[in-house]
């Protein structure tokens, strides 16, 4: 009997951790893309800084709800829609005339703002009515945030030095490059063509590889124009000190800007617990398990505190990834937090190799995933109103 258990275990535990490595791989370039969106309105010289936010909520956010979450095989950690949201607080908070260090600590701010909203929610057990939240009011936030990305990600797409979309036009030094396009353009094909054919390797590396290749390639036959690069992501970038403590008190520029705050902390708290309670939901059917998706949505909440007063990027449920662990075999919560312990003990491996991604081909990931993130049946909608189409217009 005792052999035949440890059997089990030992079965369960081989599962598991295939599992976990599948879950690291799935959550690596997400990471990766995310940071990226949320600090691209900053200029390329914040996307390590926004890679180092995104894998650090994905590593930190992940072991503690993987451990201690309701949901045994809910994955959690960083999300496209609340990154977009992020990127979107930060370029109005730049637009009203804020330093990129005030903006950064705006944003923040909203992410622990979020995290109460959701802990409060979770005490007066409103999980289950994050499910009857009308579905344009989400689909609104979300369409809005990706277009901004996309906008914002454009003139670095096109090889500008500028964010100015208005001026990559002029005739200097910050025209388009042709070559930056041919980057762009090539991972955006290659990740929506793997996104549709493609199911055992994440569609953001399928795109990556492909611009980055077409870059390396370019730029050692013939004398094209050279792209910034990520840059080295240090371990001690993830590890920092809390943001809320490092940075020098702004509470004055919080003052003017704290509509910025209560509405993207708003945004960020729906969206999050909207995610995390669909998900839960999802996986129990699939699991024929029963979560409190209150109590989840508590634990959530003190996490996405913890992560605004850190300065990681905030967290929910993830529905791609909780699958991808149970599509591997997973068979405890085991493969939930050894998932993100995995992707810590990967950078050694990956970081250099995310160090000499050219930014046109993560601009190129970004704009995919932006355009992927907008809501289809909104414009669908939209089209089918303005061809008369529609059958109840009003």
């Amino acid at each position: 009997m005792i052999k035949g258990i440890r059997q089990t275990r030992l079965e369960t535990a081989r599962f598991d951790i295939g599992a976990a490595c599948v879950g690291m791989l799935a959550t690596l370039p997400q990471a990766v893309a995310y940071g990226l969106i949320a600090f691209y309105p900053l200029g390329p010289q914040w996307a390590s800084f926004g890679i180092s936010a995104s894998i650090g909520s994905a590593i930190l956010f992940g072991i503690i709800s993987g451990m201690f979450g309701v949901n045994p095989f809910l994955v959690s950690g960083p999300r496209a829609v609340t990154a977009l949201v992020l990127a979107s607080a930060i370029q109005i908070a730049i637009t009203r005339g804020s330093s990129a260090s005030d903006a950064i600590v705006i944003a923040f701010v909203a992410v622990l703002a979020a995290g109460v909203f959701q802990f409060v929610a979770g005490l007066l057990r409103l999980g289950n009515a994050a499910s009857y939240i009308p579905a344009p009011v989400l689909s609104g936030f979300v369409n809005a945030s990706a277009l901004l990305v996309l906008i914002n990600t454009l003139p670095t797409a096109l090889g500008s030095l500028t964010p100015d979309i208005a001026a990559i036009f002029e005739p200097d030094e910050n025209s388009i490059l042709f070559f930056a396009i041919a980057v762009s353009l090539t991972t955006i094909a290659f990740q929506f063509i793997a996104a549709r054919t493609i199911r055992f390797v994440p569609a953001a590396i399928v795109g990556l590889v492909a611009g980055t290749a077409i870059y390396y390639i370019g730029v050692s036959i013939f004398p094209l124009a050279n792209a910034p690069l990520i840059g080295t992501i240090e371990f001690s970038e993830i590890w920092r000190m809390p943001i809320l403590i490092k940075t020098t008190p702004v509470w004055n520029e919080l003052s003017p800007n704290i509509d910025i705050v209560i509405t993207s902390a708003l945004t960020i708290g729906l969206l999050s617990s909207f995610d995390t309670v669909i998900s839960s939901r999802a996986i129990d059917a699939r699991t024929a398990g029963h979560s409190d998706v209150n109590a989840e949505l508590r634990l959530h909440g003190l996490l996405n505190i913890l992560m605004g007063f850190i300065g990681f990027l905030p967290g929910s449920g993830t529905m791609s990834r909780s699958v991808a662990i149970l599509d591997a075999g997973a068979r405890s919560r085991t493969a939930n937090w050894a998932s993100s312990l995995t992707l810590a003990l990967s950078l050694l491996v990956f970081a250099p190799l995310v160090a000499a991604l050219p930014i046109w081909a993560t601009a190129g990931m970004v704009i995919a995933i932006a355009i992927q993130a907008i809501d289809r049946p909104t414009f669908i909608k939209l089209s089918k109103l303005v061809t008369g189409k529609f059958p109840y217009p009003r």
